[in-house]
């Protein structure tokens, strides 16, 4: 397996994949190597102390660039220095049945899949969000789209085989990238089931509050056209915690506008618990030009703890469906929210969080990489 994220990084493909590797430890004729660059995502959280030992999987850091921000070049970088070290391993190895190929995205995975293919190594590949279409309002369609797209294109269609997190992600794929939808299995990802924090280590206390939004505050958050549209009168509290490239810029439309009632600041990671129980419900903003996106790491973070989640933003995409079949939260537009007079009355229910967990879908990760 070459991952770009795994335990203990709260990321929620690092969750998904640590499950699936510690679940096919205890298998006898399965002999498991992972490369790995440094934990370092969210950016600023520290995992010192936090790494784990394993019985039957030889986990092995690579020595690779790791990115200080979320700007694109910084994090092509990244995936480069992590990508080509990986394959240089993977140049002098022998008896692999099968590659994981999640590296980072794209031109990571692209040299991956070359390197295998050169090989002639079978792999398969997780999608949890879709590039570069996702980059559009970084980088616009031109010449460094076709080539990212290109890349996309050449990693999917010589996979062995596909994961995504949704069908209509599947559905997308397979008409955008002409890949047979045989090749495709659509599995939904699950909330944590380790626990990434140590409650028993934190002594912050939050003031309650209605709303919290914990994530990465970089430019995909959605929350910099949200905070400007927010009327100054909006009666309720908002606590956004999380670091990121927008984390400054963001503080001061709340500083200019003077939002008293929404406060920004930096969470770490043992006061996750502390953060996400101060609230009575979750905030989740979605760009409304973006219809096929991911189901953000938040959201399943937000179900572990039973909040009820208000998504604002695009009512077509991929998350709103998530949250309308599941009955976790209520979707609106922008204009829709501010203009909303009972806004608490749609979000004042309870509900089971069993559909989110490990076992649901487990069996199916196991079935293609055991076949």
């Amino acid at each position: 397996m070459i991952l770009g994220v795994w335990y203990p990084e709260p990321i929620v493909s690092a969750q998904v994949w640590t499950d699936i590797a510690v679940t096919l430890e205890n298998s006898p004729n399965i002999n498991q190597i992972i490369y790995l660059p440094k934990p370092s995502r969210p950016i600023g959280y520290s995992f010192d102390g936090n790494l784990r030992t394993y019985k039957n999987i030889n986990t092995q850091i690579v020595n690779s660039y790791v990115a200080n921000s979320s700007k694109l070049f910084d994090r092509l970088l990244e995936s480069l220095s992590f990508s080509f070290a990986s394959s240089f391993k993977l140049l002098f190895k022998s008896n692999i049945d099968l590659v994981v190929n999640n590296s980072w995205w794209l031109p990571g995975r692209f040299i991956i899949a070359l390197t295998c293919n050169f090989k002639k190594i079978p792999y398969l590949t997780s999608v949890q969000d879709i590039y570069p279409e996702a980059l559009i309002s970084k980088i616009g369609k031109g010449f460094i789209f076709k080539i990212l797209k290109y890349f996309d294109i050449y990693t999917l269609k010589n996979a062995n085989h596909i994961i995504t997190i949704d069908e209509k992600m599947a559905v997308y794929l397979s008409k955008s990238r002409n890949i047979n939808t045989n090749k495709i299995t659509s599995i939904k990802n699950w909330t944590y089931q380790y626990e990434f924090s140590n409650p028993k280590s934190n002594t912050t206390t939050f003031e309650n509050s209605d709303f919290v939004y914990l994530g990465n505050l970089g430019q995909a958050s959605g929350l910099e056209d949200f905070l400007i549209k927010i009327p100054m009168d909006w009666k309720f509290t908002i606590k956004i915690g999380g670091s990121g490239t927008e984390y400054e810029k963001l503080k001061k439309i709340i500083v200019k506008r003077k939002l008293i009632n929404i406060e920004i600041m930096q969470v770490k990671t043992n006061e996750t618990d502390s953060f996400l129980n101060s609230a009575k419900y979750a905030l989740l903003v979605v760009d409304e030009n973006i219809k096929i996106t991911s189901v953000p790491s938040k959201y399943l973070a937000y179900v572990k703890y039973n909040l009820p989640v208000l998504c604002v933003g695009n009512k077509n995409s991929i998350i709103a469906d998530e949250i309308l079949q599941n009955k976790t939260g209520y979707v609106c537009t922008t204009e829709e929210l501010f203009s909303q007079k009972n806004l608490t009355s749609k979000l004042n229910f309870k509900y089971d969080n069993e559909n989110f967990k490990k076992n649901n879908y487990k069996d199916k990760y196991l079935k293609i990489l055991c076949k």
